[in-house]
């Protein structure tokens, strides 16, 4: 484990209101509701993910690797 910081890009934005054409394209307003919803299902899935055994992760994870080889061959 590194203790090293990774530099990253940072990106700069401004609000805008609902409707403001000057942004460039389609704005879709926050809406509070739908961002705790959002928050709300990916944390039971990881929750739900780290509830399986993990013989059961290691399992599917194998699986899932051994379909991407076979999928790559059908291509």
């Amino acid at each position: 484990m590194s203790t090293e910081l990774e530099q990253v890009d940072l990106v700069e934005a401004e609000p805008v209101e609902d409707g403001d054409a000057s942004a460039g394209g389609a704005v879709a307003a926050y809406d509070p509701a739908t961002a705790a919803l959002d928050a709300l299902e990916t944390k039971a899935v990881e929750e739900l993910h780290a509830s399986w055994p993990r013989k059961t992760r290691t399992g599917y994870a194998r699986d899932w690797d051994n379909l991407d080889v076979r999928a790559a061959g059908w291509r």
